[in-house]
């Protein structure tokens, strides 16, 4: 299925105060995040529609064009749900809304204590940025953002392996480094890492992910 970008109609971007609103009427709450990360928290009430696997799983919106349709991911850098949202609004669906603060900003304004979890691959931005002013040739830093984006910027000196090519092609990967994905928001390169632990393809120590966004100001990268 293609989509097409409607110059004219674009989701309508919400706060955290409208979403609250939103949510005391009929209305469909979508998590544009992989499974792994909505396995792990997700706003109460909302289904799991990754936008990796909109066309696949469209059939879940609503029936009605016309309920309100709210989108989310991970926070503001991430661009999962922008692409979600924009993909409902060609099918047409007329109150598409974007809550683009995400499961960061509801956890931050619901004062929510999430259990610490053990994650051995996750790096902190301390931990990657001391990788990779290294420059330590035993790992290789793999951008999992679409070509497109890519292209536009990444880090300098990380190759591109985009999302959907790494679920298809996951055997194709090197074997002979250590691997760490990175994206705009952490949310794909999270997944990504989880989804290759359950291929149980990798032994631990081998694979990794920044569990931190990479901003660009021009050619210019700041990790937040």
């Amino acid at each position: 299925m293609l989509f097409k970008r409607s110059k004219e109609i674009k989701p309508k971007e919400i706060s955290y105060e409208e979403l609250i609103n939103l949510m005391k009427v009929d209305h469909c709450l979508v998590d544009s995040r992989g499974r792994s990360s909505y396995a792990k928290f997700h706003i109460d009430g909302a289904i799991n529609i990754p936008d990796e696997e909109f066309t696949e799983l469209s059939h879940l919106l609503p029936d009605s064009t016309d309920t309100p349709s709210v989108f989310y991911c991970k926070n503001v850098y991430c661009v999962l749900s922008p692409n979600s949202a924009q993909k409902a609004v060609s099918l047409g669906y007329k109150n598409v809304y974007l809550y683009k603060g995400g499961v960061e900003e509801w956890i931050k304004k619901k004062n929510i204590e999430l259990p610490q979890m053990n994650e051995p691959g996750k790096l902190t931005k301390e931990q990657f940025i001391e990788i990779y002013k290294r420059k330590d040739d035993e790992y290789l830093i793999i951008d999992v953002n679409d070509s497109y984006d890519y292209k536009i910027k990444h880090l300098k000196g990380a190759i591109n392996y985009p999302y959907g090519y790494i679920i298809t092609n996951y055997n194709k990967l090197p074997k002979n480094k250590k691997l760490i994905f990175y994206c705009a928001s952490g949310t794909r390169s999270e997944d990504i890492y989880y989804f290759l632990k359950e291929k149980n393809i990798f032994k631990d120590g081998e694979i990794f992910y920044l569990g931190a966004s990479v901003i660009f100001n021009g050619d210019k990268a700041k990790i937040v």
